[in-house]
């Protein structure tokens, strides 16, 4: 790893760079970033990742100071953090938009648009209630955000279309009033999350259209809560879990379990590719999952060894998404040093790794990448740094041959 460190209040903090495999690779590549040297009490998680894996979003948690900051990662910038937004949920289709919120206080949250150009736009809260709302996830293009704010009826989830005001979208009926959204579906037009559909504390997770309203997702027998985290880009496959304890997707309003690791005590699914061929998630008693259609249910970490990445004492606690295009998925690994940090893993055959500035070409940009990474990778290496394409712990000339030998468009 290459790491670059500025004082937090000088903006940028902990630029830290992974490696690339070079274009047409078919080996599953595994990358780590965040602060090192501070075990269990700093944790960085990735959250939430762009279309075609080249933006990663997420937090780094100081747990003994209580604070938190989010950050943003790019293959060719590495990891620079977002001052004044504590957490980062989600991201769009490519990486220009990021959405999370910052804690104003113990009872106060403040949700936030992030863009290059604009910086933080803070949103506008829904009316009546507590001046309080949370940012969650954002549509592929950027335009609709949804979250959960506190209106005169309590806390409800809300989505808001372009620079207009939050929209409330009620709850489930039963129960005492309260609802969530925690994502929406690439187009738009799908909205998802928790609402309390008996008591105070039953929640049970729903679909939000405009033409339906909010809708009740059905249980697997003998469960009371579910809980749903995402959908794919047209809302028709929505993940999540059942009872607390079962990773699950919905389909025309129907729940598939997705199966189980041997020794997990529960599942949780928490992120789904475009197509819906492909989910990822939590396994508590286990470690991170990934179920695909024509697979089953498998461990993150096997598939990645399967296809050669050197992660052998490696623990991935979490998967957190995946890709619209099915190929990258984050989270957050506990390294053979004992720290907690932030992952991307790209799974075999990814097309193009080699285009380290995303924009669908290996040319002079890249090669520009390349100089700007100049020298020995930080050790230890592996994880390999940006721009040694190569795999062998330093960024020279025989990365510009590499880049050369794959010149041209992406396939």
């Amino acid at each position: 790893m290459i790491i670059i460190k500025i004082t937090h209040s000088a903006v940028l903090c902990c630029v830290m760079g992974m490696g690339v495999p070079v274009q047409g690779d078919e080996t599953a590549k595994f990358y780590s970033f965040g602060p090192t040297g501070g075990g269990a009490q700093i944790v960085t998680r990735a959250t939430a990742v762009s279309e075609d894996g080249s933006t990663v979003v997420g937090t780094v948690f100081t747990l003994a100071g209580g604070t938190s900051i989010a950050f943003r990662w790019t293959e060719a910038g590495g990891m620079v953090y977002i001052p004044g937004l504590d957490q980062a949920k989600d991201v769009n289709a490519d990486g220009s938009v990021i959405v999370g919120y910052t804690r104003l206080s113990a009872e106060a949250l403040i949700a936030y648009r992030w863009t290059e150009t604009e910086g933080l736009i803070p949103l506008a809260d829904l009316p009546g209630g507590l001046e309080s709302n949370i940012a969650s996830a954002v549509s592929s293009d950027g335009t609709i955000i949804v979250g959960d704010g506190v209106s005169d009826s309590g806390t409800e989830a809300f989505r808001m279309i372009g620079n207009g005001d939050p929209e409330p979208l009620g709850d489930l009926p039963g129960g005492d009033f309260g609802s969530f959204a925690t994502g929406i579906s690439g187009d738009g037009s799908t909205i998802v999350g928790q609402s309390i559909s008996s008591g105070s504390f039953t929640r049970t997770a729903y679909q939000w259209t405009e033409g339906s309203g909010m809708v009740e997702l059905p249980l697997l027998p003998g469960h009371t809560q579910s809980f749903a985290a995402d959908a794919n880009f047209d809302g028709s496959v929505i993940v999540g879990s059942s009872g607390i304890v079962e990773a699950v997707m919905w389909t025309d309003e129907t729940v598939q379990p997705l199966g189980t690791l041997p020794n997990a005590v529960a599942m949780d699914a928490q992120g789904v590719s475009d197509d819906g061929s492909v989910v990822v998630g939590i396994a508590v008693g286990e470690e991170a999952f990934i179920w695909s259609a024509d697979e089953g249910m498998r461990a993150l970490k096997q598939v990645l060894l399967d296809g050669g990445a050197d992660i052998d004492d490696w623990h991935l606690s979490f998967a957190m998404d995946i890709s619209g295009d099915g190929s990258t998925i984050v989270g957050q690994a506990l390294s053979p040093a004992g720290d907690v940090m932030g992952f991307t893993a790209r799974l075999p055959g990814v097309p193009c790794p080699a285009d380290l500035t995303s924009d669908d070409q290996v040319n002079i940009d890249d090669i520009f990448a390349v100089l700007g990474l100049w020298g020995d990778c930080e050790d230890p290496c592996p994880p390999y740094c940006v721009g040694d394409l190569t795999e062998d712990c330093t960024v020279n000339i025989d990365d510009i041959f590499a880049i050369l030998g794959q010149w041209g468009p992406c396939e």
